[in-house]
């Protein structure tokens, strides 16, 4: 039990010197965590549809705009009930999911998986910052 609350303690006198403190911690915590519940509950479809979208940019060097029948007619997409595809050009593509409460939007930049984000989101105006996405750190 001493060694528990040992390590507590050493956790929140970390904490304290990173910026926002404590409260920071522990909210990137819950905003990793629902991210995580988020992906998982997207489930394997929207894995498998970014496989597909990224293996055809690799070998046409664009992104096709094709409507959602022709890609959910094709059984290698693994496009699911309720999935949507957004062509915002032949370098950028968002996947949208339904999850549990809502849905998640996933953004393709030249075969490069950006991540998810929560609700149904548009295409982002700018590639180079495309909001509310964020680019990797180089």
């Amino acid at each position: 039990m001493g060694l528990l609350l040992l390590a507590l303690l050493a956790w929140v006198g970390w904490a304290y010197t990173t910026p926002g403190g404590p409260s920071a911690r522990i909210n990137d915590w819950i905003d990793q965590t629902r991210g995580h519940v988020a992906a998982a509950s997207a489930g394997p479809g929207l894995r498998q549809a970014t496989t597909y979208f990224n293996q055809l940019y690799a070998t046409e060097r664009s992104y096709p705009n094709m409507p959602d029948t022709a890609i959910q007619e094709d059984p290698n997409a693994g496009f699911g009930l309720g999935m949507t595809f957004t062509w915002c050009s032949g370098q950028a593509v968002v996947l949208r999911a339904p999850i549990a409460g809502g849905s998640v939007s996933r953004l393709l930049v030249s075969g490069k998986d950006l991540g998810e984000v929560g609700g149904a989101q548009a295409c982002p105006a700018d590639l180079a910052k495309p909001a509310p996405w964020k680019l990797p750190a180089s």
